[in-house]
């Protein structure tokens, strides 16, 4: 009776350990960069605020690298494992050379809008102005640049293009008289329209897919820590659908980011991220498509998009029922 109660109490050990194998905590410590302040990088902070990653066995720092291209370097250099960035930079690095890749797609069109000081009433007046950037070679340099030319206005002879800093240094340039105009994640805030800034262009309305942020990983550490990722990738996609599912819950998290307490601002930015971002987050190859054919266009032809993406801890997720059984 002894040994059957034994063996019993084997069993049932061992099938207890596989239901919770995935959520063992391992203390594994690590990094994670996200590479602007807006609503395009609230997964990674809910994964991690709302106890997410913990669960699943991942102690994360999430660090401010403000621009996609210095985010970039420190993803090549080691200083953290993970990176949400925008295609553009990534595609930049890995056509020289580098070995970064999408693992998950969270904004998959082009959330942002141009907006001016109050005097800049037409595009056309943008002509000889400044326009702030957060740095050469990020996102936001990229998305400057096809704005202006959807305005008709040359992005290398009739504007000046100046690095200001993240989009809180461009909002206060902006409103200082710094710089003339910039690009900004929606939802503009309210508090810029109100007092007559003006909206130039809204690339939300351009209808075309686009990789704007992903989450992204060295090839060389997926395959030394593959369940690492996987882990990772798990708790990402709770965290989409908290960001979903638990609004108000997911505003108060990003008032400790977005570096504010304006709850309208918050919840506006809360409503337009949470419909943006998919259930099922793939990378887009259609965007990725995109973003070689806007920004590299002489290398577009000759490279293949979904090399720039890896969709297997994302497709176990689907094929598996977890992203069903969440909602």
């Amino acid at each position: 009776m002894k040994k059957i109660l034994a063996v019993g109490s084997v069993v049932a050990l061992l099938f207890l350990s596989e239901q919770t194998s995935w959520a063992q905590p391992r203390g594994e410590s690590l990094k994670a960069m996200y590479s602007t302040i807006g609503g395009s990088q609230a997964v990674l902070w809910i994964a991690k605020e709302a106890g997410f990653l913990k669960k699943y066995g991942l102690e994360v720092e999430p660090v401010y690298v403000s621009g996609g291209s210095a985010n970039v370097a420190a993803l090549l250099s080691g200083e953290a494992s993970f990176s949400q960035n925008a295609g553009p930079p990534v595609l930049g690095a890995d056509l020289k050379g580098a070995d970064i890749v999408f693992i998950a797609g969270v904004v998959n069109q082009l959330p942002y809008v141009l907006i001016s000081s109050k005097d800049i009433k037409r595009a056309e007046d943008l002509r000889g102005k400044k326009v702030g950037i957060s740095r050469f070679g990020a996102s936001s340099e990229m998305v400057a640049r096809l704005a202006l030319r959807k305005l008709g206005i040359d992005d290398r002879t009739e504007v000046t293009l100046m690095q200001v800093g993240g989009v809180m240094e461009r909002f206060a340039s902006l409103q200082s008289g710094m710089i003339q105009a910039t690009v900004a994640e929606l939802p503009v805030p309210h508090r810029l329209k109100e007092t007559g800034y003006h909206v130039h262009l809204d690339l939300t309305k351009a209808g075309f897919p686009y990789q704007h942020t992903g989450l992204t990983v060295r090839r060389k550490f997926i395959e030394t820590k593959p369940d690492t990722v996987r882990r990772f990738v798990r708790a990402y996609v709770e965290g989409i659908h908290y960001f979903k599912t638990q609004k108000k819950a997911s505003a108060d998290i990003l008032t400790k980011y977005l570096r504010t307490a304006d709850q309208r601002f918050l919840a506006e930015t809360v409503e337009v991220f949470a419909e943006y971002v998919p259930k099922i987050p793939y990378p887009a190859i259609s965007g990725i498509k995109t973003v070689l054919e806007l920004f590299y266009p002489d290398k577009a032809n000759a490279v293949n998009p979904g090399d720039f993406a890896d969709m297997r801890f994302v497709r176990e997720l689907e094929e598996s029922g977890f992203v069903e059984r969440l909602y």
